[in-house]
């Protein structure tokens, strides 16, 4: 059957490529050489029934020594106008003579293109040993009268009473075909239209041959085979060359018997019942990405690596949000253009062809506007094709979740899926552009695409930001305790010299006591007299204690309510920012508004409640209490007072000292403050380093994480490099340039400045020592001299601005990217984005080989965009050949518009599309449309310049 009939090109698919039929002696019930007809009818149902009804997709017939079951299967089939709705492909289950002491299995798998003939032809090929005779039933038989009653016994039959099915039985047991004569058979076929299937490590396979004594025969069979039966991946490893740590010290070896051509593995059930089709032992399932027939088979021999896998799962399954499942116009105007078909994606690499102006772009443009204008309209301008002016125009993009974006809908109520487009030259102007900063610019936007690293940088910048701002802050404040403490000093100094107060207070107290004594003042009333004294001393002392207590608090509740009044202004921000991202979302805003309501209702009262929490009334109560006890102090000490004989004197006198001690105290309590607000300088000083060192342990955070192999590690040949460095041109304008340096900062601090006064900046341990230092002699440092406009506290916040940025280089081969050719640097940024922007959303790209050479593009970008498309979905729209067949694409869309060039119309619109796999290859000379006229393959070879090269290069890639 012709046409397109997998559209969504090479899909990963089960196949089944080891069943037997009751043809098969070994078979698990009766065998069709004992059955009626009818019953064997019954059975042929029975397994058309059983195909059709699996979850597998292709199967291969492998009864022993025969293709008779295949064969009368299909004329059945074909008999009574049965369905089949799977494919079965022919193949025989064969031994071959091997230096063994068991029968080395050997298995071929057909073309289901080969006529009957073919395969009897090839069956004939076969001779088998001892006899030399043509591979039959009767040859098989034969091999009874050959072979001596104790071979038979052993085997389990009766020599005596064998009839002819025994006989046939045991023929086939023991039976043998020659190594020349399987050669000559596989070699008497049509080309590509058999494979050698040599089991391994399954039932008599390969494995159990002593290579050590026979490396001839294990060399041999291993070059003879296309295909190996095997179950173990480190099986399949040796087969691809896939090195691992268990395999390192004979993988060459290995390979080299090989004749370095690298062989895909596969598991069958190797069914012996219908029951048992499908069903892999251990549930290794056999999985081929490929159209289900034989030219799909035929592309694990071509890619073995990546187009076959042994698993449970179904492999390389891709988030279904982050996969595009199918696109189509929606064309309703009167003059329809384009059909309203839906046109497949596969999940891995499409790739869009055509001739001049046949629509690739056009497809490309329309899919990636439909999911996310702004990003076309950013990267290509306000292009709109005529089309778009028309209300009855539209595209539609159905994603695998079954979410749909379309080109006319609006913005607000558009699904939101995230893409990567790269439209045609966009590469190559961003390669043109000059200068360190552009490509800085470039490596980073092209980074934050790659949602991962995006979500990282952007938590650790709002960190940094935090800290720059809290440095600020600090910086603030910190000068604000500088202008305190001056301001105490200045207050102490004002007060008076302690040591000439405290002199003056013992001199006032000495006249006292000459008074007291002149006075006649008895032993007890001096005792009682100097106890009222001291009593009267500590009392002042604590009442300027409580006092200075009260300020203090007032001064603390004045800043805790000011920073709890910004704490609540910002929380309460920040819920409304919350409440607004599902305003849209009627569901999700209910929940939020209940989350974020009942955190604003417990935010509010709290000014209250920290004003509540710092009252008064104790500490108030306590210099009440105080002043009371100086009431009384004053009250017991009158009688004494009046004793006095000058107690005008005295009045004077204790009027001095109450003066001297209230001063005194006034100086300690001030020393006390200035000792407080000293530590609370130091403090803040150290804070900001402290602050300014994790600033810069972020930095470096980020620029580890910048060095890891998945952002570091871009290809074998290419590596991005990261490393932070400091904007010396923007300190020596923000800092350097506000002194007068008539004397230069390298003199003053020649461990810090270089000697043209630039920073000097090596390595970020010594940077935070280097801006402490600096930090200490500009605050301290007299010789630091500012030019006339500047204040210091401006300084140091310009002292600790963000001078930090990442700088890259892309480094292929020893060449630094900004050394290469705007060629190759289109190429290393395109790499670029596949592998830095999000590895897992669809991108999609408009004729990456621009400017590129054919080698390049055979050299360098074919495997990149290989191992890149398993991780996520790519669309390309290309001209070169090497992108679509060495690429291995799993969907090639052909775009062709009418009355472009002769002889290619199209069946009715304008703009139609096909698609399939590479492998979909086919010639339809009855089809009216050039599109339908030829498969994939063919399209590729016409319509790009050296695709039958570049399918040639790819069978040549292993020597087929």
């Amino acid at each position: 059957m012709k046409g397109y009939l997998f559209p969504k090109g090479s899909d990963w698919r089960k196949w089944d490529l080891h069943v037997h039929t009751p043809a098969s002696f070994h078979w698990k019930g009766q065998r069709f050489a004992t059955m009626s007809p009818e019953v064997k009818n019954d059975s042929f149902k029975t397994m058309l029934d059983t195909i059709n009804n699996s979850d597998v997709s292709v199967f291969g017939i492998m009864d022993y020594w025969t293709f008779d079951g295949y064969l009368e299967f299909m004329k059945v089939v074909k008999a009574e106008g049965w369905d089949l709705k799977k494919t079965v492909l022919p193949g025989m289950e064969l031994r071959i003579e091997s230096p063994t002491n068991y029968r080395l299995n050997i298995h071929v798998i057909l073309s289901n293109h080969l006529t009957e003939q073919q395969l009897i032809d090839f069956k004939s090929d076969l001779k088998l040993r001892l006899t030399n005779r043509q591979l039959s039933d009767e040859a098989l038989i034969s091999l009874s009268d050959h072979l001596g009653n104790d071979k038979k016994t052993v085997m389990g039959f009766d020599p005596e009473n064998m009839d002819i099915a025994e006989k046939l039985k045991f023929g086939s047991m023991v039976a043998e075909v020659t190594k020349d004569s399987f050669v000559e058979a596989m070699k008497n076929l049509p080309p590509n239209q058999g494979y050698v299937l040599l089991p391994y490590d399954t039932s008599d396979g390969l494995s159990k041959l002593d290579w050590s004594k026979f490396p001839i025969a294990d060399t041999f069979y291993l070059r003879l085979a296309d295909i190996f039966e095997t179950r173990k991946q480190e099986t399949i490893d040796l087969f691809i060359g896939k090195r691992t740590p268990e395999n390192l010290d004979f993988i060459d070896e290995f390979q080299a018997a090989l004749d370095n051509i690298h062989k895909p593995g596969i598991a069958g059930s190797d069914a012996h019942a219908y029951s048992e089709y499908g069903v892999y032992p251990s549930d290794k399932m056999t999985w081929i990405k490929a159209d289900p027939n034989f030219n799909g088979l035929r592309q694990i021999i071509h890619e073995p690596e990546t187009r076959v896998c042994i698993s449970q799962n179904k492999p390389n399954e891709k988030t279904s949000y982050l996969v595009i499942d199918k696109v189509k116009f929606s064309d309703n105007r009167q003059l329809k253009e384009f059909s309203d078909a839906w046109i497949e994606l596969n999940d891995g690499l499409n790739v869009i062809i055509g001739g001049k102006s046949s629509g690739k772009s056009l497809l490309l443009h329309y899919i990636a506007k439909a999911i996310d204008p702004k990003q076309v309209i950013d990267k290509t301008g306000s292009k709109v094709y005529d089309f778009e002016n028309d209300t009855n125009f539209n595209f539609d993009v159905q994603w695998l979740d079954n979410s749909t974006n379309y080109l006319k809908e609006d913005l607000e109520k558009k699904a939101i899926h995230q893409i990567t487009y790269i439209p045609q030259l966009y590469i190559h102007q961003l390669a043109d552009e000059k200068g360190n900063e552009n490509l800085r610019e470039l490596i980073l936007n092209i980074l934050l695409q790659n949602s991962v690293f995006s979500e990282f940088y952007q938590e650790r910048m709002e960190k940094i930001s935090t800290h720059f701002a809290d440095i600020d802050k600090e910086i603030i404040s910190l000068f604000n305790t500088q202008s305190d403490r001056y301001n105490i000093s200045e207050q102490i100094k004002k007060m008076g010299d302690k040591f000439n107060i405290i002199s003056e207070i013992h001199k006032v107290e000495a006249e006292i006591t000459l008074l007291r004594i002149s006075s006649g003042f008895s032993e007890q009333e001096v005792i009682d007299y100097n106890t009222l004294i001291i009593k009267r001393n500590e009392n002042e002392k604590e009442i300027n204690r409580l006092n200075s207590l009260k300020k203090a608090m007032q001064d603390f509740e004045k800043e805790v309510l000011n920073v709890t009044d910004s704490y609540i202004k910002g929380l309460l921000h920040q819920i409304e920012l919350f409440k607004n991202q599902f305003v849209n979302d009627e569901e999700s805003s209910i929940y939020a508004n209940v989350v974020a309501n009942g955190l604003a209702a417990k935010a509010t009262p709290l000014v209250k409640e920290v004003k509540a929490s710092v009252t008064f009334e104790e500490i108030n109560s306590l210099i009440s209490s105080s002043y009371e006890d100086k009431d009384k102090i004053n009250l017991a000490l009158l009688p004494f007072s009046e004793k006095f004989a000058n107690r005008n004197r005295l009045e004077t006198l204790q009027k001095s000292l109450d003066e001297q001690n209230k001063l005194l105290n006034d100086i300690y309590e001030h020393e006390k403050l200035l000792s407080i607000a000293t530590e609370k300088y130091n403090q803040q000083f150290s804070n900001i380093i402290h602050e300014f060192t994790l600033m810069l342990e972020i930095y470096a955070n980020v620029n580890e994480e910048l060095n890891k192999p998945q952002y570091h590690k871009i290809s074998e040949d290419m590596k991005l490099n990261s490393e932070i460095c400091f904007d010396n041109k923007k300190f020596f304008k923000q800092f350097t340039d506000l002194f007068n340096r008539q004397k230069k900062l390298h003199r003053l601090l020649s461990q810090c400045f270089n000697e043209n006064d630039e920073f000097i900046f090596d390595s970020l341990e010594n940077h935070i020592v280097r801006v402490r230092l600096v930090f200490e002699n500009i605050m301290s440092n007299e010789e630091f001299k500012l030019k006339n406009a500047y204040e210091l506290k401006t300084v140091v916040l310009a002292l600790f601005s963000n001078y930090y940025y990442f700088d890259f280089n892309l480094i292929q081969k020893n060449d630094g990217f900004m050394h290469m050719s705007p060629g190759k640097r289109g190429l290393v940024l395109l790499q670029l984005f596949l592998h830095l922007s999000n590895s897992t959303h669809p991108i999609l790209i408009d004729q990456p080989e621009d400017n590129l050479d054919n080698r390049t593009i055979y050299t360098e970008l074919n495997e990149f965009v290989k191992s890149k498309k398993v991780n996520r979905q790519i669309i390309i729209v290309t001209h070169n050949a090497n992108l679509v067949v060495l690429t291995d694409a799993e969907q090639v869309i052909v775009a062709n518009q009418a009355g472009q060039q002769a002889e290619r119309e199209n069946e009715k619109y304008r703009f139609e599309y096909v698609s399939g796999s590479l492998e979909c290859s086919f010639t339809n000379e009855e089809a009216q449309s050039i599109l339908l006229k030829k498969g994939i393959k063919e399209h590729v070879c016409e319509i790009l310049e050296g695709g039958q090269e570049a399918f040639e290069k790819r069978e040549r890639k292993y020597g087929f």
